[in-house]
């Protein structure tokens, strides 16, 4: 999410191919370390395929995400384009007239393109059942987001050490 969130804020790049209704499914590294740390040791998970996701409750909408990061960064929010319209027709003309850093998010942004036209939801049951029994539960996205767009911020995108605020 990092690099979508960075030209939003620093390049103010508005227009995002996507589906306001795209659920976006992350978690924190340290929930997946502890949750993979009890899996390994837990017969009830052996031949399970466990999905490690915020799950059908946890996971934000994009336009959830946009909304918090417009109010973080004090950007107008972005405008949402069907992903086929922009592939299509906004994207080849924007390829033709822009040059510099935003013709590089046109070069650089398709990596991204399938996490904002999917639709999925992991179903995380399975995780659920075998992690609930060790007080282990991943977090709703919505509940740490922010420390997300302050670790962007306080790290300068990655570029050095954060010092993590309480």
């Amino acid at each position: 999410m990092y690099w979508p969130l960075k030209v939003y804020a620093k390049r103010g790049w508005r227009l995002l191919p996507g589906f306001p209704d795209t659920v976006v499914d992350i978690v924190p590294v340290d929930f997946v370390a502890r949750a993979a740390a009890h899996i390994a040791m837990d017969d009830a998970a052996a031949g399970h395929c466990l999905h490690l996701c915020a799950g059908r409750n946890g996971g934000a909408t994009l336009k959830e995400l946009a909304l918090r990061a417009s109010s973080f960064f004090h950007k107008p929010p972005p405008r949402f384009v069907d992903p086929a319209v922009f592939l299509t027709l906004l994207r080849p003309l924007l390829l033709a007239v822009i040059w510099g850093p935003r013709r590089r998010v046109l070069l650089d942004g398709p990596v991204y393109r399938p996490y904002f036209r999917m639709r999925l939801v992991f179903d995380t049951t399975q995780a659920d059942k075998v992690l609930t029994l060790h007080g282990i539960r991943p977090p709703k996205v919505l509940d740490y987001f922010d420390r997300v767009l302050r670790y962007c911020v306080d790290s300068d995108w990655g570029r050095r050490r954060a010092v993590p605020s309480r």
